[in-house]
């Protein structure tokens, strides 16, 4: 049986990179290299790093390098769900590697892939190398950005078009980079509250709030809470000032879709609640109450935006459906008279935050 714990951010670099570290040369300055025969494709979301920053990154650790490097073919692609997923493959002569690996930072992974690329643009690592390996340390350096989180698994170095190089080499790491600690990991459980408003469902259209618990698990949401509303008054006697109070209040759970492009989520939404409507009788002669309660289903949309690594903004448009034929009745000496009967459609919007807590 395998166990994933949480590691300190050292050793999660030194499982990533530990083959690298062992492999980064220095350089006599920083100074710019000559363009190297790289072939360097970037596909990322757009809060990652660009590529002529990766490709600066690779410039100041190759150093000459650049210069003298062979053709090099390079393929990265980073997604996000709850982490950000890297694989990077590289090519050079008949020789083709594939890495992989996840961070909570995408900054992290970028400076990983430049640290890759410049191993694979330094001629000098060939097979009459030694192929000894520095051992794992947790001294070894970070790479700069942050730490990388234990995931998707790395592949295996050896065989390798980029064997390491002697332990005894003296060439120092590349400068660290001034970047902050990445963020902790998304935590899939939370809650979700706002504003809500409903037209349709009550004589009049209403404001209210709306809470529930929230699980996330990469682009499905998973919900269980209720919406309560402001009261509705409804005058139907302007002589006698006749009239009666509502509310409504609902519990449900609800699903969602939604996938990541970038900073948004935007998919579509179904659950099913129970509703309750609260009748008060004001200005006449033997006020009463009562409740009202019926099912009913909704389907809808929704968006989200992230703010930060735990914290989203929703909006969601919701069509509600009544499930059951209610009618709120006034009892008079003339006779029954109809104060409001719930119709089968209503529309109802939402705008709040969504927060990851645990």
């Amino acid at each position: 049986m395998f166990r994933v714990n949480r590691l300190c951010p050292a050793t999660l670099v030194v499982a990533f990179v530990a083959p690298l570290a062992a492999l980064t040369f220095g350089r006599a300055s920083l100074a710019h290299a000559e363009p190297a025969d790289i072939a360097f494709t970037w596909n990322v979301p757009d809060e990652c790093p660009s590529r002529a920053h990766v490709l600066e990154r690779v410039g100041e650790i190759a150093g000459g390098h650049m210069a003298e490097a062979s053709h090099v073919e390079v393929d990265a692609k980073i997604v996000q769900t709850n982490a950000y997923a890297m694989t990077i493959t590289i090519r050079r002569g008949g020789e083709v590697e594939t890495r992989r690996a996840t961070s909570a930072s995408c900054a992290a992974l970028g400076d990983a892939a430049a640290i890759i690329v410049a191993l694979a643009l330094d001629p000098s690592r060939g097979a009459g190398e030694p192929a000894a390996q520095t051992p794992p340390s947790s001294s070894s350096p970070l790479p700069p950005g942050g730490d990388l989180e234990h995931g998707a698994p790395v592949q295996a170095p050896a065989p390798s078009m980029f064997p390491a190089s002697s332990a005894t080499s003296q060439r120092p790491p590349p400068a660290p980079s001034t970047r902050p600690s990445p963020a902790s990991p998304v935590k899939p459980f939370g809650l979700r509250a706002g504003a809500v408003f409903d037209v349709g469902t009550l004589p009049a259209p209403v404001f209210g709030v709306e809470a529930r618990f929230m699980a996330v698990f990469g682009p499905v949401q998973l919900g269980l809470g209720g919406e309560l509303f402001a009261p509705v008054r409804e005058t139907y006697s302007a002589a006698t000032g006749a009239g009666a109070r509502f509310q409504l209040f609902d519990l449900g759970a609800f699903g969602c879709f939604a996938p990541t492009r970038g900073p948004w989520r935007v998919g579509a939404c179904a659950g099913a609640d129970a509703t309750w409507m609260t009748l008060e009788g004001i200005g006449v002669r033997v006020p009463s109450s009562s409740t009202l309660s019926w099912p009913t289903v909704r389907a809808g949309a929704l968006a989200e935006y992230t703010l930060t690594h735990q914290a989203f903004l929703f909006a969601r448009a919701d069509a509600v459906f009544a499930l059951a034929d209610r009618r709120a009745v006034l009892t008079t000496s003339t006779g029954d008279q109809t104060l409001h009967e719930v119709p089968v459609l209503a529309l109802r919007l939402a705008l709040g935050l969504r927060a990851n807590i645990f």
